[in-house]
């Protein structure tokens, strides 16, 4: 089991305290992002939870590569959210059965805001 440090210990009175403050409703009023945000893990899940929505048609063997991850704005509670993506490019691979696509990702607020962007290379099924 992984244990978060108690807080007397020195972590807490540093520069990285945000980590903790930003996550809890009142002291990260207090934090430099002035409310509460969500961690950059719990970002990348959320993407990865919408994503089968917005790419669903697409058969996934596997994800074979994460490049260029950026958080890019703080997620927050009363943000709407979706996913996009956009094909790069499709290669074959010594597979009659699988190919390699890359595309470039995100988790954007209804408002256009980038949160999440990143390039994914991805190991996929090709259509017959």
């Amino acid at each position: 089991m992984i244990r978060r440090p108690p807080r007397s210990t020195p972590l807490y009175s540093s520069a990285a305290s945000d980590v903790y403050k930003r996550q809890d409703p009142e002291a990260s009023k207090e934090s430099s992002f002035k409310g509460l945000i969500a961690s950059g893990i719990h970002v990348a899940a959320i993407w990865r939870l919408l994503d089968h929505d917005a790419n669903g048609d697409i058969k996934f063997v596997c994800g074979i590569g994460w490049e260029n991850v950026r958080w890019q704005n703080p997620l927050r509670p009363e943000d709407e959210v979706y996913v996009w993506s956009k094909c790069l490019s499709k290669s074959d691979t010594s597979s009659n059965e699988r190919g390699v696509v890359i595309f470039d990702h995100g988790l954007k607020r209804k408002d256009e805001i980038d949160l999440l962007t990143f390039k994914g290379t991805c190991l996929v099924y090709k259509k017959k």
